[in-house]
């Protein structure tokens, strides 16, 4: 990115790395109308220099999963116009989605919860919000990582935007089951707000449910 811009992220690290984890997404939505005023090659470099420390590691955690979804749907639109980052509608059902239903909602509870009675009453508060007789199977641990999410994810961009918004009622019913939501979960919930177009339900990492 070029030196300047090096120097001036070596300065501000001391501050990134005391900052709660919690402040992490919020911190992005400040720095929105910034990248906007990007110009084209600006952007060019920027995407680059994301790409490559999040494969710095040579493995993707949540929050830079999550950050990645953010910055393609809220930037890609004015810089990319020819990129689709809102597929055509292609089900006004839920019920071809089941199997992506059931690895979303079964991600989601094994991020927020550690004991597994609880997953599993996280889970069935989620599906419970689907509506779907009878309600998804809760998908093996194995299936649950960030690639099976992201699959899971683009699947459920082509249904109807009605049904876009049972699914992330669903995701936020299974986050609170348990009164609280962790930055893991408001992480997670926030990439699949993005990626569904659909607001994000007002859930804030650390936030106690009453």
């Amino acid at each position: 990115a070029g030196e300047p811009i090096a120097e001036v992220t070596g300065k501000l690290r001391p501050i990134i790395d005391r900052m709660d984890t919690s402040a992490r997404l919020p911190l992005i939505d400040l720095t929105m109308p910034t990248l906007h005023g990007l110009s084209p090659g600006q952007y060019g470099v920027f995407k680059q220099c994301v790409s490559e420390l999040v494969r710095e590691d040579q493995q993707v955690d949540l929050f830079e999963w999550a950050l990645s979804r953010v910055l393609i749907r809220r930037l890609a639109p004015k810089f990319e116009p020819d990129r689709r980052t809102d597929p055509r509608v292609r089900y006004y059902s839920l019920k071809p989605m089941r199997q992506h239903l059931s690895v979303m909602l079964s991600t989601l509870a094994l991020y927020g919860h550690r004991d597994s009675d609880q997953v599993r009453a996280a889970f069935d508060t989620g599906a419970a919000e689907l509506g779907l007789e009878p309600r998804p199977d809760q998908a093996d641990k194995s299936q649950c990582g960030l690639r099976q999410m992201s699959q899971a994810v683009e699947a459920l961009t082509q249904v109807s935007p009605r049904e876009k918004r049972k699914v992330l009622h669903a995701c936020a019913a299974c986050i609170v089951a348990d009164k609280q939501v962790t930055v893991a979960e408001g992480e997670l919930l926030r990439a699949v707000s993005e990626s569904l177009g659909c607001p994000m339900p007002p859930l804030l990492p650390g936030q106690p449910v009453v």
